[in-house]
């Protein structure tokens, strides 16, 4: 989560609140990510396993953090939890470069199954 994109520095939510909305959203793009990387592999595509482990890493601390997020009030700041956030807004700039990377790389070996510029085929959609 950032801030600034242009400045580059990672910005966590400040309130419980706003935690638990911005790990909902993580993790609902966790589960497009599998659904992707599933469809992928039906077509015989082989997945990385280094970005299915990062994702499920990622999954887990995501888990982790919002079960001992329900025990912090509405509302209230997140010193307890500030590493914790921290780590898994780099984990997802990781894993979001990482998936990069894999729809490159199925682009270019589908380019002869969907041949993007006569489809407009793109395997994110």
């Amino acid at each position: 989560m950032k801030e600034n994109p242009e400045a580059g520095e990672l910005t966590i939510p400040q309130t419980s609140g706003e935690a638990a909305n911005w790990l909902r959203m993580l993790a609902r793009e966790i589960n497009t990510f599998v659904l992707f990387l599933q469809t992928w592999g039906a077509m015989g595509f082989m997945i990385d396993p280094g970005v299915v482990s990062s994702l499920l890493e990622l999954q887990s601390k995501i888990l982790e953090v919002r079960s001992r997020l329900g025990m912090i009030d509405q509302g209230k700041t997140l010193e307890k939890l500030r590493d914790s956030l921290t780590d898994i807004a780099s984990h997802e700039e990781t894993v979001y470069r990482q998936l990069t990377d894999e729809i490159k790389r199925f682009k270019e070996e589908s380019e002869d199954i969907f041949p993007s510029s006569k489809l407009n085929f793109d395997p994110c959609f």
